[in-house]
């Protein structure tokens, strides 16, 4: 139904630029806004203004700013644009590469602070075809600038489809794709792309739920019946734009209409006041050339109905006014900036009342979508019907059908009694008896932080900062032709580099190859280096990015030991989440052992762990070595008796020099003191206890990372990590466990988006876990849903969040048909095996200090246990806790063997029943896989790179190239890789 609205006020006779016959050749709608834009200024100004005070808070304005992510390079011809390389010669203004997100999120940060609250990124593209490494970024910018809590809009030429969905999930507010100026007048502008491109991309954005920004610029040498075109443009859209930009054309020197005379501002004015009336609901932002109107001129735009602005310190390559410049008009005017996502209106009561003002009358000429208004005056016609409903709904609910339902509810009740456990029938339900305890203090529904500040480099073992001494860099090289496609997982989702290095580029740094005559590097006496200490500078250098709950790691060769048996312990027994503030630190804690073998290849990998993601991380991780002391294989030594006997435990434990400063000590014994409940302390059963202590001595941390020592990064260690963490932060909670549980298969699926969308179709759009999975004996601590049903989230949820349990492989469900070994072990609940579980080998996992201090308070009061590998997602599921599977590259040795890999896709999300993995849990073993916990070919890759081949009959792995004479090896996460002889 299209709306066609004529105000009560209008005088037509009174038109003095269109004559009847024009009006004629405009169809019915363009008729009206002719009447509208074309009546005399100030009356129009008028109406517009007495729209405005009904659908808008006429004091409040939105301070927008706007970052060039992306200068120059532009394909383009748009005529006024001094991006494009067209007539980069003469505007003298030079590409540049795409703005890292640190630098963005920075921008973002300061406009904040100065009051904006919508930050706008623009990208001189013609459209992101081929851009999947910089959409990537960008992603992260958006949901980096979202975290803070702003608004977030992008303007990155014509997208498709998918890429807008793709926003959508990253959390954009916004897309904004400017039609310009009218059909046609916009030939004479821009030759390059046509206007149905435009509109095209406009709809990509509104189907992918993107709000809409879309207006034009004035000035460009276009005619009224132009800037009418305009507004019948946007007018006519399936629904009105979120916002309207309005621009004054600011001529470039150098493009071709460089010389142009700037807009009388009465057309400015005129413009903002027509599209005020015809688009009631509409942000009209004030864009491009402010900077050259008066402050009372912008007042009058502001009364007609305009109430957003850009401010900052630039517009893409023009100028802009300044934050303090509008903070003093908006004080002298009365004026106050807008808040995000809370765009002023006016009550119910107000907007009903603009009806004095507006005369709305069907049409029988069909526009699909209409107005926001012809949607709220449907709504109003409905009412009665609903009324009548209503009266029908209510005659069900009498005494008598009541009293009926009663007495069923007692006979099932009873009957359940008769046949077994009331409370496990009830929970099986997925329903809760009523429980006695004092309930748990829940996390809040929506916990996004705010990005830190760029990190500051940190000296390495040379004492050179690290990223400006060639002696310390990685020498990654990039390849010439197809790079390795991954049996499973992703480079692209995950955002990591498609490089590869050779064992000198990759370890050189480290020491490896020192004995060398080749060696060009400055050799390091690595005996006096001190890990911990480095570790602390940097932390120093970096101290003001973090919290004041943010502290050094303690040397315990100097510092008493926090660990205690629990009968000494002088910190509370059980700790809460909300006890503790976020300190935005990580520990990585690799697990060793007294009497561990440390070999070349591990003390490179040590030394390569630390700096590439503790120094070169600025101190937002600290490496530490956990190393139990196997008292149950003989030590006698009660390390934790004395500070004495803990320090004769370092000397016995076998650490080399330089990492004694990171080592802490523990063995079952104190894991005895601590969970007496549990008979089963071994790594194999209970690998996470002494994680738990770690959560509950070192709260400084907010994140725990289990790594092993038969792990190794073939790329940087700081940033594949670093990519875990954030593919985990921009996974939404919906459908993450689900979406866990397959294993991302690029040759079954194709790409991630295809994967997520059979996911969600498996699953009909809902979830299986959406809040707690309930079990009777947790009290769980995570987030209330912001809806009941799943269905009706679209995506957003957990978004920018950190996970609580972050897998490196894909999750099983314990209760469907598998092999698993393990799967009867479970105690401390009452239902037994059929408690909801699910395990994800290998147990290389990062918990976070909420979900350990849950693990640890289970586990202390009740004994409740599983298996390791099922420990961290199992609880963060029976909690509400965020679960993600970073889907990283994993390779076969096989990888023309698809019997095999069929076997582990087992038809993937389509051929799921359930929607959470596929229907049998049965797969082929793992031997020949890159990364999985009983993985041979894992060793066969690490070595053959390394210069030791392992099996002189076996062809070399398919994965290494040799180049220049040198061994290469992708970007890859090896486990596990065993010591060999």
């Amino acid at each position: 139904m299209r709306l066609l609205l004529r105000p009560v006020l209008l005088r037509t006779a009174r038109i003095p630029l269109a004559s009847p016959a024009r009006l004629g050749n405009f169809p019915a709608r363009m008729q009206e806004i002719s009447a509208i834009f074309y009546q005399p200024l100030m009356e129009l100004a008028y109406q517009a203004a007495s729209v405005h005070r009904r659908f808008h808070k006429p004091a409040e304005v939105q301070l927008c700013t706007l970052m060039n992510i992306k200068t120059g390079g532009c394909s383009e011809d748009c005529s006024y644009c001094a991006q494009s390389t067209r007539y980069q010669k003469g505007t003298g203004l030079e590409a540049k590469r795409v703005e890292t997100v640190e630098s963005v999120l920075e921008a973002a940060r300061i406009a904040k602070e100065n009051g904006s609250t919508r930050f706008c990124m623009g990208a001189a593209w013609r459209d992101m075809r081929g851009r999947k490494n910089s959409l990537r970024n960008i992603k992260d910018m958006v949901s980096g600038v979202r975290g803070m809590g702003m608004e977030v809009c992008v303007t990155l030429g014509m997208i498709d489809e998918e890429q807008a969905k793709e926003l959508k999930e990253a959390g954009l507010t916004a897309y904004n794709h400017n039609v310009d100026t009218s059909r046609e007048f916009y030939p004479s502008i821009i030759s390059t792309r046509s206007y149905d491109e435009r509109l095209k991309t406009l709809g990509h954005v509104r189907d992918a739920g993107i709000n809409v920004c879309s207006g034009g610029i004035l000035g460009l040498g276009e005619t009224s019946e132009d800037r009418i075109g305009l507004l019948h443009t946007v007018a006519t859209l399936p629904s009105h734009p979120e916002s309207f930009p309005v621009n004054a054309l600011v001529p470039i020197k150098g493009t071709p209409l460089g010389d142009r005379k700037p807009i009388e501002f009465s057309s400015m004015l005129r413009t903002i006041a027509a599209a005020r009336i015809i688009m009631p609901a509409t942000i009209i932002r004030i864009a491009a050339g402010r900077k050259t109107m008066a402050e009372e001129q912008q007042a009058m735009c502001f009364m007609a109905g305009a109430n957003a602005i850009f401010t900052g310190e630039k517009m893409l390559t023009t100028e802009c006014n300044g934050w303090d410049e509008d903070a003093a008009m908006f004080g002298r005017w009365g004026l106050e900036p807008m808040k995000s996502f809370q765009k002023s209106s006016a009550s119910a009561g107000d907007k009903l009342g603009s009806l004095a003002i507006l005369i709305l009358s069907p049409s029988s000429s069909a526009h699909s979508g209409g107005s926001s208004n012809s949607r709220r005056f449907d709504s109003l016609a409905t009412m009665n019907r609903l009324s009548l409903s209503g009266t029908k709904f209510r005659r069900l609910f009498t005494r008598q059908t009541l009293l009926i339902a009663l007495a069923l509810c007692m006979v099932w009740f009873l009957g359940l009694q008769f046949r077994g456990d009331i409370s496990e029938q009830w929970t099986e339900l997925g329903n809760q008896l009523p429980d006695l305890r004092t309930p748990p203090k829940r996390m809040p529904t929506h916990n996004v932080l705010p990005p830190l500040t760029e990190r500051v480099l940190c000296h390495g073992p040379r004492g050179h900062l690290l990223g400006k001494s060639p002696d310390d860099d990685l020498v990654e090289r990039e390849v010439d032709g197809p790079y390795p496609t991954p049996w499973a997982g992703n480079y692209e989702e995950m955002g990591l580099d498609l490089t590869m290095m050779s064992v000198n580029q990759r370890y050189g740094p480290y020491g490896f190859g020192e004995d060398s005559e080749h060696y060009k590097r400055q050799k390091v006496d690595w005996a006096s280096v001190d890990w911990g200490q480095l570790q602390n500078d940097c932390f120093e250098r970096n101290r003001n990015r973090f919290p004041l709950s943010a502290s050094r790691f303690d040397d315990t060769r100097v510092a008493k030991p926090r660990f205690t048996f629990r009968h000494f312990a002088k910190i509370p027994e059980i700790r809460h989440w909300h006890e503790f503030e976020p300190s935005r630190r990580t520990a990585i804690v690799v697990r060793a052992w007294r009497g561990y073998d440390y070999q070349p290849e591990d003390m490179f990998y040590l030394r390569s762990l630390i700096a590439e993601t503790a120094l070169k991380g600025g101190a937002e991780y600290q490496v530490i070595l956990l190393v139990d002391m196997k008292d149950y294989e003989g030590y006698d030594n009660n390390i934790f008796a004395s500070e004495e006997a803990y320090k004769k435990g370092l000397q016995d434990a076998g650490v080399p020099p330089e990492f004694q400063s990171i080592a802490l000590l523990w063995d079952v014994r104190l894991l005895k003191s601590w969970y007496p409940r549990i008979e089963e302390h071994r790594t194999m059963w209970q690998v996470f206890q002494p994680m738990q202590l770690l959560a509950l001595y070192y709260p400084e941390f907010d994140h725990f990372w289990q790594v092993e020592m038969d792990m190794r990064f073939l790329g940087d260690a700081g940033k594949f990590l670093d990519r875990m963490t954030t593919t985990a932060r921009n996974e939404p909670r919906k459908q993450a466990l689900e979406r866990s549980s397959f294993w991302h298969m690029i040759a079954e699926t194709g790409d991630y988006g295809e994967f997520f969308r059979a996911v969600d179709t498996a699953n009909e759009g809902g979830s299986h876990a959406w809040g707690p999975m309930r079990v009777r004996e947790i009290q769980p601590i995570g987030p209330e849903p912001p809806v009941a049903d799943p269905r009706n989230d679209t995506f957003q949820w957990g978004v920018g969040e950190e996970a609580d349990a972050i897998t490196t492989s894909f999750c099983m469900d314990a209760n469907k048909p598998n092999e698993w070994v393990f799967k009867e072990w479970i105690y401390g609940l009452k239902s037994g095996v059929r408690t909801p579980r699910f395990y994800c080998p290998p147990a290389i996992m990062r918990g976070s200090r909420t979900l350990f201090l849950a693990i640890h308070q289970a586990q202390l009061e009740y004994g409740i246990r599983v298996p390791s590998e099922a420990t961290l997602p199992s609880f963060a599921l029976w909690h509400g806790l965020k679960l993600s599977f970073p889907q990283h590259p994993v390779f076969h040795r096989d990888r023309d063997d698809v019997q095999n890999r069929r076997g582990w896709w087992r038809g993937g999300p389509r051929a799921s029943t359930t929607g959470v993995g596929p229907d049998n849990s049965a797969h082929p073993r793992g031997y020949g896989l890159s990364f999985w916990w009983e993985s041979d070919w894992a060793k066969h890759v690490f070595y053959e790179w390394y210069g030791r081949k392992l099996d002189q009959n076996a062809p070399r792995p398919w994965l290494i190239n040799d180049w220049d004479g040198q061994l290469w090896a992708p970007n890859i996460l090896l486990h596990p890789v065993k010591h060999q002889k």
